[in-house]
């Protein structure tokens, strides 16, 4: 894993925003571990005009990498073994720095939680048991901070939005509308052609930041492994959005205009090649409570898991 931008301010090329970075530290002895954010600025962006995505009224931190097994095995162990199934070090040959994966909803759910309270039921997502009660994106910790998904306006956002280019859209996370590269220092980790993974189908991922950064301060936010966010939907059970593409899936998959669903109920939509980024958001959002009997996010999607 990278870790370029601690503490600092970073000035990237014209088309890319002014970078602040800095790192949150969670646990405590064996089990303390820290993530890197980034700062998503530009409070109140208009949306994106080919897909209405992109629009927020609030400045927000995303992480500059996916969380790690060695992040994730790390809240696990504090938390007793509650946040996780032991699944999420699926591609562990990669290293402790390859992305946490085979990753159901409810378990990232459980796991910013836990980042923001130390409680699995404390936090953004209102769970018991396998039930999501509701979503309460303003809730606070006593730092007044809370850790959690990014919705899919935040992370389409953090990966397109082009401030310097007068507030814009790029197709890729490059900043540009051109195919990125593949599997290079400054490339990304996807299939030139589908399911054909460029490190190889026994072990396709790479440690997160092992490519190109990204226009607004990420890592792999294409490629790699897809990303929840806590975007809903309804088709049949409720799902959640997922976004970015992985290793096993071509540039289309990585493009702005590319948005897929889990057809699986939250508790049980565990892939192997999906893990998660998580968002900091330190103050009360205009996104409150997100119920999930009236009210609910209805939306149809194109279902496909690669």
């Amino acid at each position: 894993m990278k870790y370029p931008l601690m503490f600092g301010v970073v000035a990237l090329a014209t088309a890319f925003m002014v970078v602040t970075s800095d790192a949150d530290v969670f646990g405590s002895g064996a089990n303390q571990f820290s993530i890197d954010f980034v700062d998503i600025g530009y409070a109140g962006n208009v949306a994106d005009a080919t897909t209405g995505l992109g629009a927020v009224g609030y400045d927000f931190r995303i992480g500059t990498y996916e969380i790690t097994i060695d992040q994730f095995t790390r809240a696990d162990a504090a938390s007793s073994g509650a946040i996780g199934n032991g699944n999420e070090n699926y591609y562990i040959a990669a290293g402790g720095d390859a992305p946490a994966s085979a990753m159901s909803w409810q378990e990232a759910a459980r796991f910013a939680n836990w980042l923001t309270s130390g409680d699995i039921n404390v936090g953004v997502y209102q769970l018991s048991g396998d039930t999501l009660q509701g979503i309460n994106r303003s809730y606070r910790n006593s730092s007044g901070v809370a850790y959690m998904m990014p919705s899919e306006d935040e992370w389409f956002k953090a990966a397109y939005y082009k401030p310097a280019d007068d507030g814009s859209y790029s197709l890729y996370s490059s900043g540009l509308d051109t195919t990125p590269s593949v599997i290079t220092s400054d490339g990304w980790n996807y299939s030139p052609t589908e399911h054909n993974p460029p490190l190889g189908t026994t072990n396709p991922m790479w440690a997160t930041g092992s490519g190109a950064l990204e226009q607004n301060g990420t890592y792999d936010i294409m490629g790699n492994v897809w990303e929840w966010t806590d975007t809903l939907i309804t088709n049949g059970t409720v799902g959640a959005v997922y976004r970015g593409g992985s290793a096993w899936a071509t540039a289309d998959y990585l493009a702005s205009d590319s948005s897929y669903d889990s057809s699986q109920d939250l508790a049980q939509s565990e892939g192997s090649i999906v893990g998660v980024r998580i968002v900091a958001i330190p103050e009360p959002s205009s996104i409150a409570m997100i119920a999930l009997m009236g009210g609910g996010i209805f939306a149809i999607r194109r279902i496909f898991m690669v």
